[in-house]
């Protein structure tokens, strides 16, 4: 790894007052429900039915399991009603630690109050009730990426394994003076002075799974002998349903295990999305947020050659010889610019970013010249398992921008922090003797 020091990143952990909020105080409502929609199966190339725990309400599109991205200014309040529509737990469910209907929630990172309304996690909402969260933004909180998700003890786990979970960024504008902090939003623009485009992917591994008539789950079973010695019984990937079935989250027992269901970690509530292409050559700012329960996420990207079969046509079982066929040359450089909702002191350049659960990172990527390119999640360094490479998805990068693949993408970066130093901060003509 390469660390670039910019010294303006420091200048701007260096000190700032607080400006309000242009949209003011935010309120959301939100119903949890059973929401059902398909998710992409890569090894059969269709869609599986499904009906997941969700967050319904308050911009949640329909059929995507990933709530909404929230957005709030320091000083300000957040205001969260809860509906807790599930249905009621059976006696028996109770009496066996199988209650998982309900809920809460955490506002993951935030610095707000854990007790009363705000950010308690002791709070329970059974189904049927309501509940309303009010979070009392600081003037001094941090700008940064956060996230939101249920944390009910014995039930949390199955709820955000289902995918409830949503970003919560705390926007911020302000400059550095000598006892506060600055946001580090003021830097990140490009040569006009508008922000980078940005990208929030909440990472999340939904393990759904269809039961037979005994409660199990459907698929075949094998003997596995492990480094460590003996062995168990377990399932081989891919777990399967038949005709008509609906996959469900209904347990956290080790035996839905991640390694051996062969599902895939998605990208706002989808696997293997489409996402919006990228301009050829421009820096953008990613919010990245572990949003599983299971493994590591070890993102990497690379370029993709341009005789590739489209992703969605090539099956699970094939799309590891697919990415060493056609995710070629050095991973692309990123640079880290907070981790977990803090601005980092300088920029760090990687060529992988590892997230494990609950972990945040921003970092600017670019894409030096038009073409297709592979994001993929290789954990192999990060597990003494034998975890497969997987194809997290492909973004396509358009437009011309004549000999940007042979610039200089750190030089390039530094430049435009200066100059966003330079614009937006007085006496900051000295920065970039400084970097």
């Amino acid at each position: 790894m390469k660390v670039m020091a910019v010294a303006v990143v420091s200048a701007i952990l260096a000190g700032s007052p607080a400006l309000a909020a242009p949209t003011g105080d935010q309120s959301f409502e939100f119903e949890i429900a059973r929401a059902k929609g398909t998710l992409h199966n890569p090894w059969t190339g269709s869609s599986d039915p499904v009906e997941l725990r969700s967050f319904v309400g308050s911009g949640a599109a329909e059929g995507d399991f990933v709530a909404p991205t929230i957005r709030i200014a320091p000083g300000r309040t957040l205001t969260i009603d809860l509906d807790n529509k599930l249905e009621p737990c059976t006696q028996e469910q109770i009496a066996k630690h199988r209650c998982f209907n309900e809920t809460n929630l955490h506002t993951h990172g935030l610095w707000v109050s854990p007790s009363g309304n705000s950010d308690n996690v002791l709070i329970s909402i059974p189904p049927g009730e309501k509940f309303r969260y009010e979070y009392e933004i600081s003037n001094d909180h941090p700008a940064g990426t956060f996230w939101y998700h249920p944390h009910r003890h014995g039930a949390g786990y199955v709820q955000v394994g289902s995918g409830m979970a949503g970003a919560l960024i705390v926007t911020g504008d302000r400059k550095p003076t000598a006892d506060r902090p600055g946001d580090i939003d003021i830097l990140l623009k490009d040569e006009n002075g508008r922000a980078f485009p940005e990208r929030v992917m909440l990472f999340q591994q939904i393990q759904y799974g269809c039961l037979d008539e005994k409660g199990e789950i459907e698929g075949t079973k094998k003997k596995e002998k492990f480094p460590s010695g003996g062995e168990a019984e377990v399932y081989v990937r891919p777990w399967t349903c038949a005709a008509g079935r609906v996959g469900r989250v209904e347990s956290d027992d080790n035996d839905w295990d991640w390694q051996w269901s062969g599902r895939f970690t998605g990208i706002n509530g989808k696997v293997q999305p489409r996402l919006e292409t990228a301009r050829a050559g421009r820096f953008e700012r990613w919010r990245m947020i572990h949003a599983g329960t299971r493994e590591p996420v070890r993102v990497q990207l690379r370029a993709l050659a341009a005789n590739a079969p489209d992703l969605h046509e090539v099956k699970g079982a094939d799309q590891e010889k697919w990415i060493a066929d056609h995710c070629t040359g050095e991973p692309l450089p990123m640079w880290q610019v907070a981790m977990d909702g803090l601005a980092r002191s300088n920029v760090r350049q990687v060529t992988s970013a590892v997230l494990f659960s609950g972990d945040r990172m921003d970092v600017i990527a670019r894409f030096p010249a038009a073409g297709r390119y592979c994001m993929i999640h290789d954990a192999r360094r990060l597990s003494n398992r034998p975890l497969p490479v997987r194809a997290l998805t492909v973004i396509e990068a358009i437009g011309s921008a004549p000999g940007s693949a042979e610039l200089d993408g750190e030089a390039m970066l530094t430049a435009s922090l200066v100059q966003a130093a330079q614009l937006s901060l007085s006496g900051a003509g000295e920065v970039r003797d400084r970097v």
